[in-house]
């Protein structure tokens, strides 16, 4: 499952490259294709050439895709009350890493017209590796007794761990937690970043950053909306 024409183009590359050099044995690509042609022909697709479809509905794919988005947003653990943020709290610490998906502004644009303060760190993507700003783990602490709410984004920090052996994230959130001060965690990706802050009472997960699941935990954020994503780990922490 590939989620770019580039990538698969590369991948495209890659197996006709394999193939070629006997990396990738021609009895593999006789079981693939039987495999390929044995669900066709389940399906009744024996006639060749194959007919046509319709063109997909892009439209309705794109709100069907919000739709799914939005309504994944997971309140798994709200034991403070912080969600949805109050405005009696109105002096909000955002933490997270770079934005590529449009979040913060979002973000921005609702708390400020809900009459909150905003201000935001970022630290470098951590799909790209270990996060270098180890200085943060200091200085946010600090800065975090100015505010009344620390609302931190996450980006599988469990898996980064195993990955690169980088803990930024899991310390960066559990220094925040000693200070005493409410924290909002919320998962951009994984829901198993709460085996790295078990302690952390209030944690949401998102799944991903499409434009449904933005919106939704913005949404949720600011009680326009309320969660209806059902944690699928159940055994977490």
């Amino acid at each position: 499952l590939l989620t770019s024409a580039e990538s698969a183009q590369a991948a495209y590359a890659d197996l006709v490259s394999a193939a070629q050099n006997g990396q990738l044995p021609l009895e593999r690509i006789d079981q693939a294709v039987r495999r390929i042609l044995t669900a066709k022909a389940r399906w009744g697709l024996t006639q060749f050439p194959v007919t046509q479809g319709s063109a997909p509905d892009w439209t309705m794919n794109r709100e069907v895709a919000f739709d799914l988005g939005y309504r994944a947003i997971t309140l798994m653990r709200n034991q403070w009350a912080l969600i949805p943020l109050s405005i009696a709290q109105p002096r909000l610490l955002v933490i997270g890493p770079t934005d590529g998906w449009g979040l913060y502004p979002a973000l921005q644009g609702s708390l400020q017209a809900s009459g909150f303060t905003y201000n935001l760190v970022t630290f470098s993507g951590p799909w790209n590796g270990a996060v270098p700003e180890r200085n943060l783990l200091q200085s946010l602490p600090t800065q975090a007794a100015s505010y009344d709410v620390i609302l931190i984004f996450t980006w599988e920090a469990h898996l980064n761990h195993l990955r690169y052996d980088d803990n930024f994230q899991a310390e960066l959130v559990n220094r925040l937690l000693a200070t005493g001060k409410p924290v909002v965690v919320v998962a951009l990706k994984s829901p198993t970043d709460l085996l790295e802050f078990p302690q952390a009472p209030t944690f949401l997960a998102t799944y991903g950053a499409t434009a449904g699941q933005v919106q939704g935990i913005v949404d949720v954020l600011l009680g326009q909306t309320t969660p209806v994503g059902v944690n699928p780990l159940p055994g977490l922490p």
